[in-house]
């Protein structure tokens, strides 16, 4: 009988049937195998442990070259994996004698290939790096030589080997996400003023500090008076000459060739140029008839005639500065202060009555905060929204103001709360979309596109296990509904007529909560429930959606169907 000998399994790996079945020469291909130094053929395991990941890592997601996992401490840190070499001979009586020693420092996965280029005493070889530039004619030491990147490989010995024979070296990438949870403990207040201070965010630092925010600013101050401007009291009018009268108002302010209207007098009312102008007195081209003793002037025109003088003493603003004026008749409202002098300023508002009281405060107050032990950072203006503190904590004041100095919230760190399951993750515009849940059971979906806190804020998020990306937007189970982000913008589930909802429990018979999604083809959305499933067409704009087709029996939570 004849003998066929298979020496090269290049493309693929053979195995020959069984004698029952087998024609003479007949193999099947066995494409998950390998053949070992002895020449067996043998089955390649489905699965090789290469690495243990660090406690408290959950998940494990390939993208961008890296294996991603997900941690809710940021203590956690991976070791990249330099794999031992992969030995390809030119032919079975070679020597396989390389190892791999380091530590990978590169930021993606990667693979070096070295090859004996000349056989001699000492033999070399040429190695490149995947996509990198090819060194050759490297001599063997039969020591440790460094490749690139902390990869260093060791030649059991400096000759006897196959001129071509080939390893290759694998390194791979882990690279925790820090995608804390709900570990940010309520705001605890000590203080008299304004308790509106709240917490929130996803701690991703070290260990559980407390964080300390106390209000450092807070400009208050008493109104005395209200008056309009380029306006004065006339106290006296004299004879000047026979057609002039001079007019007494103490430190007037005004300048020779100034219009005043005057008014409140018996005989002088009108407007007047003025002339021989001095400290306290203006004369004006009017006989003199009697000392009325009584009235007032105005510049005209008035080019403050919209603004009113306040008087605060030592009020300790400045020009620009927005306050907030309260507790009097005719004046409360929010205003931006000008004409700042040490005792007066300026509010646009048109000058009604002098009210003589009121309280004016600068906006906003001012806060300072620090970490654990840490220096305070000062002087932070209060916004009113959300502000970020360190590390991925936030705070929310409510109000602008109404706080005093010295009033204090902490806010603790808990560290009892970790990632537990992570239930999906997808890339979304080179970042990683994931819907985590944690150990106290809340399920928060999180865009890793460098934003802190990485979770979705937006209310309308269902913050779901089951979510699935689909026409440029992510789609989460939300009960009878399944909602869908903006195009293109997973942290926008609310912008009319790009984000929405699809209300899949009016198109099902039974129970009406989705339950789980898929994707079937290109453009159908699968939406699974406990006893059945839909189809929907979908399309990157809404009005283009549409019910496809019930499936009942294709369900999630019989025998043998999709188990949640």
């Amino acid at each position: 009988m004849p003998v066929v000998t298979y020496a090269d399994y290049s493309i693929g790996k053979d195995l020959r049937k069984g004698a029952s079945v087998s024609d003479a020469n007949r193999l099947r291909e066995l494409k998950n195998g390998y053949v070992t130094t002895g020449k067996a053929i043998r089955k390649r395991g489905g699965t090789e442990l290469i690495k243990t990941l660090e406690s408290g890592t959950k998940g494990l997601f390939a993208s961008g070259g890296v294996l991603n996992t997900f941690t809710s401490d940021g203590s956690v840190a991976h070791s990249n994996i330099i794999r031992e070499p992969r030995y390809r001979p030119v032919n079975s009586d070679a020597l396989n004698d390389v190892t791999s020693s380091g530590t990978y420092n590169g930021s993606v996965k990667t693979k070096f290939v070295i090859e004996i280029d000349s056989t001699g005493t000492p033999d070399t070889f040429k190695w490149q790096k995947e996509g990198g530039v090819l060194t050759s004619g490297v001599s063997v030491t039969g020591s440790a030589q460094l490749l690139s990147d902390g990869v260093s490989i060791t030649f059991g010995a400096t000759t006897g080997h196959t001129l071509e024979d080939k390893w290759e070296v694998e390194c791979l990438v882990f690279t925790p996400k820090q995608v804390a949870g709900s570990n940010v403990n309520p705001t605890a207040f000590t203080g008299s003023g304004v308790n509106d201070c709240a917490s929130s965010g996803s701690y991703i630092g070290t260990g559980n500090p407390t964080f300390t925010v106390e209000i450092d600013g807070a400009v208050t101050g008493s109104i005395t008076k209200m008056e309009r401007e380029n306006t004065g009291d006339i106290s006296q009018m004299a004879q000047a000459t026979l057609s002039t009268t001079t007019i007494t108002s103490n430190a007037h302010g005004l300048s020779n060739g100034n219009s005043v209207i005057i008014t409140g007098t018996t005989s002088y009312d009108g407007t007047f140029t003025i002339a021989n102008v001095t400290t306290n007195t203006f004369d004006i081209t009017d006989t003199f008839v009697a000392d009325d003793a009584t009235g007032q002037w105005e510049l005209d025109p008035n080019p403050s005639a919209n603004l009113t003088r306040i008087t605060s003493n030592s009020h300790g603003l400045s020009n620009a500065d927005e306050i907030s004026i309260t507790g009097t008749t005719n004046y409360n409202g929010t205003y931006s202060v000008s004409g700042v002098t040490t005792n007066t300023f300026d509010i646009t508002k048109v000058f009604s009555t002098d009210d003589a009281t009121g309280t004016f405060e600068k906006i906003p107050n001012t806060f300072k905060w620090k970490k654990g032990t840490g220096s305070f950072t000062t002087g932070v203006a209060i916004t009113g929204s959300m502000q970020t503190l360190q590390e991925g904590v936030q705070i929310t004041f409510e109000s602008k103001i109404g706080h005093i100095v010295g009033d204090v919230w902490t806010v603790g760190i808990s560290g009892s709360i970790t990632v537990a399951h992570v239930h999906y993750a997808d890339v979304f515009n080179d970042f990683i979309y994931t819907s985590v849940e944690y150990s106290n059971g809340v399920v928060l979906h999180h865009y890793l596109d460098g934003t802190i806190p990485s979770k979705i804020a937006d209310s309308n998020c269902p913050n779901t296990k089951g979510a699935v990306k689909m026409e440029n937007k992510i789609w989460a189970i939300n009960g009878d509904s399944v909602r869908f982000s903006a195009t293109g913008n997973p942290r926008d589930w609310s912008t009319a007529q790009d984000a929405g909802f699809l209300a899949v429990g009016l198109k099902q018979k039974g129970s009406d909560n989705a339950l789980a999604l898929g994707q079937y083809k290109e453009r159908n959305l699968v939406v699974f429930f406990a006893d059945g499933s839909q189809l929907w067409a979908v399309d990157p704009d809404p009005a283009n959606h549409s019910f496809t087709q019930s499936l009942p029996g294709v369900h999630t939570r019989y025998h043998r169907s999709i188990a949640l």
